[in-house]
């Protein structure tokens, strides 16, 4: 079947139809259930599309009532930054832990599904996993950081942020564009998601961050705190049998 991208009066078959310069203009601005007056295409009910569709600009499912978006096939990112952004709850794994957060001048309040608020709770990560700090109820208040040291005195000394395994995504202009920093970037958000990777190349069991505020650092702080893993402790056991056979060695 031959596709006609872009209809003009000389491909619109004048053998059998009779074009005008007017018929084009309509035929070229299509408009199905609403006129927006923006010469857009507004499709008010269902859209079937049996071969491709190009899109030079953006397609933005907004409309009240949208539901899902349904890929038989593959869905392919070709963009290098092209990403997939989810604003709901994770119920699918991407995140360990997701932890709502607001603030109130004396504590970061932290609260999960099914539990009560906790105020600058100290909090358990393992290493390798990521976890969800979700700043939407800072409301534009509280720069949140993360750290390796809770002193009050140098909480704006970027050089004790941590600046590996963090990515802040959040939506502007209405929802209709999502800006991603990441690293040392992601950090004094007020507002967004922040993810927060454990490093497991580097993270050991027993280190220490610290979450803090950059406008009330005395008030608003607590700690994250990696667990031991699996990996960990049979690796600290491989370790200590490692050197009590190298002891006996030496000793004989």
């Amino acid at each position: 079947m031959a596709i006609i991208r872009n209809i003009t009066t000389g491909n619109t078959f004048q053998q059998h139809v009779t074009t005008t310069a007017e018929t084009v203009q309509k035929l070229n601005h299509l408009t199905d259930g609403q006129t927006t007056g923006s010469g857009k295409f507004f499709a008010n009910t269902d859209l079937v599309i049996d071969g491709n569709l190009d899109v030079s600009g953006n397609i933005s499912l907004d409309a009240v009532g949208f539901d899902n978006l349904t890929v038989n096939g593959n869905l392919i990112l070709s963009s290098s930054d092209a990403i997939i952004y989810k604003e709901g709850a994770f119920t699918s794994g991407e995140a360990a832990a997701r932890y709502v957060i607001t603030g109130n001048n004396i504590a970061y309040e932290f609260e999960t599904p099914g539990t009560a608020k906790r105020s600058n709770p100290d909090l358990y990560f393992k290493a390798g996993d990521t976890y969800a700090f979700d700043l939407t109820g800072l409301a534009g208040l509280h720069p949140f950081v993360i750290r390796t040291t809770n002193d009050a005195a140098s909480v704006n000394d970027g050089g004790t942020y941590m600046n590996v395994g963090l990515t802040h995504v959040e939506t502007q202009n209405n929802g209709n564009r999502v800006v991603i920093t990441q690293g040392f970037n992601a950090q004094r958000k007020k507002g967004g998601i922040l993810y927060m990777q454990i490093p497991a190349g580097t993270a050991n069991f027993g280190d220490q961050y610290y979450y803090q505020c950059t406008a009330h650092a005395g008030a608003m702080v607590g700690s994250i705190k990696v667990e031991n893993s699996v990996t960990a402790a049979f690796a600290a056991a491989n370790s200590t049998v490692s050197d009590a056979i190298a002891l006996s060695i030496a000793l004989s």
